[in-house]
């Protein structure tokens, strides 16, 4: 993959909200637990300069950190996922059904017509939206 200046892959964008909510659990549980930032990271084998990188979203997480987190802290990974936690079994099977069917969206079309909105910038998003609302007035 190309990298980018930041030495993130170019397609690799960072989510920070994901990383704060993560980087926030993680030190929550940690003090929760009566740890200290050193005695964490001695744990889970790091130096205390990169859980506090991990506590303030100043990197992008490592799975294997997160697993170690969670292992030391004696908690679920998932806990430290907040609102982006994935539904349980139970949640899942009680979702409701996606209201169109997979034919209607699932289309080489469709995938690259969000591609291209994805890719846009925002400024183009909005317009594009404003101009699909305006076309589907009745």
């Amino acid at each position: 993959m190309t990298q980018g200046r930041n030495g993130r892959g170019v397609r690799g964008r960072r989510n920070i909200t994901l990383e704060r909510t993560i980087g926030h659990a993680v030190r929550e549980a940690r003090l929760r637990a009566g740890l200290s930032r050193d005695d964490l990271a001695a744990r889970m084998g790091l130096r205390p300069a990169q859980l506090r990188r991990l506590e303030n979203a100043t990197v992008i997480i490592r799975i294997d950190h997160l697993a170690a987190a969670a292992r030391c802290l004696d908690v679920p990974v998932s806990a430290f996922y907040g609102p982006y936690a994935p539904l349980s079994a139970d949640e899942a099977s009680n979702a409701p059904p996606h209201p169109m069917p997979p034919q209607l969206y699932d289309t080489e079309e469709t995938r690259a017509l969000l591609e291209a909105y994805r890719t846009s910038p925002p400024d183009v998003r909005q317009s594009f939206l404003a101009l699909l609302r305006s076309l589907a007035e009745p």
